[in-house]
């Protein structure tokens, strides 16, 4: 196959969270690819404080982070986009004046506008730095990324939709993010500021609902087996779970690891 760029999410595509670990033969995968001359970057909602030893020890040229909002190269950035911090300060004050928590993500660290269960269950079982209380973030960094602890993101969703886009998890909550931003526009200020030096064919590996912009743009969109319904829809190609050895499985049968297919 030609060389390609090929672009995985982290959390349950590349790492299996609640086992703090890369699959063995993801990490036989990564290394094939980069031996067949692709080039190889992550897209993931994580900041990048975020990204541990692991993740930073793997074969990786690019890093695009806050779900689009942050890009790195060799840890210079080349990318950033916060959000406006008048929005974030109308949506703390109305979100905490009816009792739901807030999260933030800046470049160097997460805060939280309180601790609640299900915040300290979200940071203790997804491999995610515990964050401080510091409502006030905004006011001493650019924020990026807001995180929503609340099912009832949706009335927030409508009245902000021109200031902030929400983007669901696999579950309960949603990121907030600016207007327009996802992984794919991250992907595309990359391929902006490198033009001309990356490979014209592009895959992606994602499993969330945040990945969704990123299969449509990749000339092959490839979802996890554990990826949620709405990403399958959209996919080229649906391969294993992560745990079964998803990533080498569509490898192989997407002929990445022959260059001369």
């Amino acid at each position: 196959m030609e060389k390609c760029l090929i672009i995985f999410d982290i959390d349950e595509t590349l790492y299996i969270n609640h086992e703090r670990r890369i699959p063995n033969s993801t990490l036989v995968a990564l290394d094939q690819l980069k031996k067949a001359g692709h080039t190889l970057a992550v897209a993931t909602g994580r900041a990048p404080f975020e990204i541990n030893e692991t993740i930073k020890n793997q074969p990786f040229d690019f890093f695009i982070l806050n779900n689009g909002q942050y890009v790195t190269k060799n840890d210079e950035v080349i990318y950033e986009n916060p959000i406006d911090p008048v929005t974030i300060r109308e949506l703390v004050a109305e979100a905490t004046n009816e009792g739901i928590q807030l999260g933030f993500s800046s470049a160097a660290r997460s805060t939280v506008t309180g601790i609640d269960e299900w915040i300290h269950d979200v940071f203790t079982h997804s491999d995610l730095t515990y964050p401080e209380v510091d409502a006030s973030i905004v006011e001493k960094e650019p924020v990026f990324q807001i995180w929503f602890f609340s099912d009832d993101y949706p009335k927030y969703e409508e009245k902000y939709k021109e200031k902030v886009r929400f983007v669901p998890w696999l579950n309960r909550g949603s990121d907030v993010i600016p207007p327009g931003a996802s992984k794919a526009a991250g992907l595309q200020k990359t391929i902006e500021a490198y033009k001309g030096e990356l490979p014209t064919k592009n895959v992606f590996f994602g499993d969330g609902a945040n990945d969704i912009e990123l299969v449509e743009m990749a000339d092959i969109g490839v979802a996890m087996g554990n990826a949620v319904d709405s990403l399958k829809e959209k996919a080229d190609f649906i391969t294993k779970n992560i745990e079964d050895d998803g990533i080498y499985y569509a490898c192989e049968q997407l002929g990445l690891f022959d260059d001369e297919k």
